[in-house]
């Protein structure tokens, strides 16, 4: 008995002595990693550097795109990685937090080091705004949750919590593929924020780009309060607003909005923007649907007196004419022809004739156009040379894109200057900017090629744009 217990007394003797030598040796561990690391500091060529200085560098290396995209490598976190004596400059520079895209694996789930990164932006970001874009991989279908639910993976409405949670210091929002239940997620949360409060819900929001799968409803919004009221709560600070596919699920404050960039929406509802946004200085309309006929076309003349940029998709007979003899842009810088929609038999309201003769009247009222981008050659109703000669005097860079051989020698017949009788079109025009396969036949122009652009053209290469020399105000091939 009494062996046995002097065995026992041994026994936890040992083992508190080699725990003490544990406790010593992790000490002694983590003192030399401690040691090692300050060691790598100041052999390092920058350890001299105070942080204010690495702050300014690392400002300037890591200069972060306007357009946050999917392929965002998150600078501040790879640079904090490199040393404390980074870290510590990374941590501290709160401008280098202020654009971060993440992306979700899922329409229910998100990684927790997503989570986890979009905290630390928000911890790091200080005073300043963040701009922030939610990609959605295509393949991240909404289906069988087993193929993509990871042990680690947290409830999307984890990270929409975060987002409103710190709803007020986000200057820019973009969100590349809406899922159908996000909407749900989304409204239900605003919807709950103006029962609660009068106050702004996102008071310095300035950019909002909402891509939304087909399936999204177009309209989740039920409020007894006016529309104005609420979209001016919402986001009084909204100029910048991008749309692709439905309308969003709240109103928009459509009347301070300067920028609207539509894609796949109804061509009525795109056209029905144009009387609700007077202060649009910047409006693209691309790839239209099918109407809805929720909307007339435009019955009463619209004068757009801030509009500088405008894209439109030609292809609805019915919206062009409307566009052509009913819109005035008095103060129209760049004009660009999105691109034409086929048209179908059921869409041939007004006929074709009179659609040729009210573009001919419209371009030459554009007399402070300067810049006309065309994005393919049967985007208009008119050919290349009925539209060079409807443009005004004042254009002095044109885009053309999809040029075929025969259009490039009328372009070419119609803005050089080989024939002495020629009348003198477009004498502002600089910049000149040709996009096609046509350049194989140019073989009658060879004397042209040389000259009329800077470097010389392989058969079957693409012209980018190419300052073109002037003489007398035309193009000359002297």
């Amino acid at each position: 008995m009494a062996s046995q217990q002097l065995r026992d007394y041994e026994i936890e003797c040992l083992s508190a002595e080699l725990d003490q030598l544990d406790l010593e040796i992790n000490s002694l561990q983590a003192k030399r990693a401690k040691l090692r690391s300050r060691l790598n500091q100041l052999r390092a060529p920058t350890s001299f550097l105070p942080p204010e200085t690495l702050s300014l560098i690392f400002q300037h290396a890591c200069e972060l795109p306007d357009n946050i995209d999917g392929d965002d490598p998150h600078f501040p976190v790879v640079l904090g990685g490199v040393s404390t004596h980074w870290r510590e400059a990374v941590w501290s520079t709160s401008s280098l937090w202020t654009a971060l895209a993440i992306s979700v694996k899922h329409a229910r789930y998100a990684s927790a080091n997503v989570l986890s990164l979009l905290k630390l932006y928000f911890e790091n970001i200080g005073a300043r705004l963040l701009s922030i874009r939610l990609f959605v991989p295509e393949e991240a279908e909404d289906g069988d949750e087993s193929t993509v639910h990871g042990a680690g993976d947290v409830a999307i409405d984890e990270l929409f919590d975060l987002l409103f949670q710190n709803r007020k210091i986000i200057k820019k929002l973009l969100c590349d593929y809406m899922w159908h239940r996000w909407w749900f997620t989304i409204s239900s949360r605003l919807f709950t924020l103006f029962q609660e409060s009068d106050a702004t819900v996102f008071p310095n929001l300035e950019h909002i780009h909402l891509g939304i799968t087909d399936d999204s409803p177009e309209s989740l919004w039920i409020s007894s309060e006016d529309d104005t009221s609420i979209s001016h709560r919402l986001a009084p600070k909204l100029v910048h607003v991008s749309l692709m596919t439905s309308l969003p699920a709240f109103p928009l404050p459509l009347g301070q909005l300067t920028v609207l960039i539509l894609e796949y929406l109804p061509i009525d509802q795109c056209m029905n923007f144009l009387k609700q946004c007077p202060n649009l200085t910047d409006y693209h309309c691309s790839k239209p649907r099918e109407p809805s006929d929720l909307e007339p076309s435009l019955e009463t003349p619209l004068v757009l007196e801030r509009m500088e940029c405008f894209g439109w998709s030609f292809g609805f007979s019915k919206r062009d004419y409307a566009l052509y003899t009913k819109v005035q842009f008095p103060a129209i810088m760049r004009f660009k022809i999105e691109g034409r929609r086929e048209e179908q038999e059921n869409d041939s309201y007004i006929p074709f004739s009179e659609l040729c003769a009210a573009q001919k009247q419209f371009w030459p009222k554009l007399t402070t156009l300067e810049d006309l981008e065309r994005e393919s050659n049967h985007v208009s109703h008119t050919g290349a040379r009925h539209l060079l000669e409807c443009l005004p005097s004042s254009v002095e860079e044109l885009h053309l894109w999809d040029v075929g051989e025969e259009e490039g020698e009328l372009i070419w017949d119609l803005l050089t200057c080989d024939k002495p009788d020629q009348e003198n079109r477009l004498p502002r025009l600089v910049m000149i900017t040709i996009i096609g396969d046509y350049v194989d036949n140019l073989h009658f122009y060879l004397p042209l090629r040389a000259t009329i652009f800077h470097h010389p053209l392989s058969p079957g290469c693409f012209v980018p744009g190419a300052r073109v020399p002037r003489k007398n105000g035309k193009l000359s091939p002297d």
